[in-house]
């Protein structure tokens, strides 16, 4: 994920994610996920960014994306003391997700968004906890050019 030189209209930053700056990206029932390296170098953290799939570009460009870092993984999903993925969504997991609709162009109440937005965080945290801490070779120049 990198910061865009452009700003809106109304003077709000432009974030790039997915594509060829991104480890993996996948499509999961009406959204996009994505395993990133979010900020630079040392500070760069590995994050699941989720947003809504686009069918067509004059879809509304107001959505945002969801993001959740490693670091915060454990408070989302289940995992057992080995550091294996129970498959469960977490109390806390639930209420962000449901926080995170309105961001994502979804009401609150569409019980479809929410359980779709929990179960793209839970089938993807394995692969979160598997990507590497940098960016690997083939995406090294992309990544370094985003700065």
């Amino acid at each position: 994920m990198r910061l865009s030189e452009n700003l809106t209209p109304d003077g709000r930053p432009i974030f790039s994610m997915g594509g060829k700056e991104s480890y993996q990206t996948f499509n999961h029932r009406g959204y996009v996920v994505s395993l990133e390296w979010v900020g630079m170098g040392t500070r760069a953290a590995t994050c699941l960014v989720i947003w809504p799939e686009r069918t067509n570009l004059a879809d509304d460009v107001e959505t945002g994306a969801w993001c959740i870092s490693r670091r915060a993984i454990g408070e989302f999903v289940g995992f057992t003391t080995e550091g294996k993925c129970t498959g469960e969504a977490t109390a806390h997991c639930i209420q962000e997700a449901r926080d995170a609709l309105p961001v994502l162009g979804k009401d609150q109440s569409d019980e479809q968004a929410l359980s779709a937005l929990v179960e793209a965080v839970v089938k993807f945290a394995p692969e979160l906890m598997l990507m590497p801490a940098k960016p690997h070779p083939a995406n090294e120049q992309a990544f370094s050019e985003a700065a």
